[in-house]
C-alpha cells in the first residue's frame, strides 16, 4: 500500500494534535500490537540530520492510543513548536514492526507558520 500525503501546517505557539488510523487496502483496521510508529521531519530528504524524530517507545508526542483498532496520536505541545526553527520541511510516519518490516504510512511536505511576535 503507498503512504497517504500528508501535507501540514504547523503554527508556531500552537499545539499539532492528529489521531489517526492505520488501515490496510480493505479499509479493516491494522493491530499495532509490537509495532512501533515513527514521526519525523528532515529539512530535505538529503538532509542528514532531522527536525525532530519522535518515536512511541521513547517520546511523549507520539503514541499508540488503540492498538487493536490501528489508532495512534501525534502530540506536539505549542511549547516545543515555538522553539522549531524551520520554513519548509519533509515529514514522514512510518511503522516499524517487532521482526523490524518497516511501512511509510503518510509524507508530506510540512510547513511552519511562524509567529509574529505581538505583544
Amino acid at each position: 500500500m503507498p503512504a497517504g500525503d500528508w501535507s501540514k501546517t504547523m503554527y508556531q505557539g500552537d499545539d499539532f494534535t492528529y489521531t489517526l488510523t492505520w488501515s490496510d487496502d480493505d479499509e479493516n483496521a491494522v493491530d499495532l500490537s509490537g509495532y512501533t510508529i515513527y514521526y519525523s521531519a528532515k529539512k530535505t530528504q538529503t538532509s542528514s540530520s532531522f527536525i525532530f524524530n519522535y518515536n512511541t517507545n521513547e517520546d511523549d508526542e507520539i503514541s499508540i492510543t488503540d492498538a487493536d483498532s490501528g489508532q495512534f496520536t501525534i502530540d506536539i505541545g505549542g511549547g516545543t513548536i515555538s522553539n522549531f526553527d524551520f520554513f519548509n520541511a519533509i515529514h514522514e510516519v512510518v511503522a516499524v514492526s517487532s521482526s523490524g518490516e518497516r511501512t511509510k504510512l503518510l509524507h508530506g511536505e510540512l510547513t511552519l507558520s511562524r509567529e509574529v511576535g505581538i505583544s
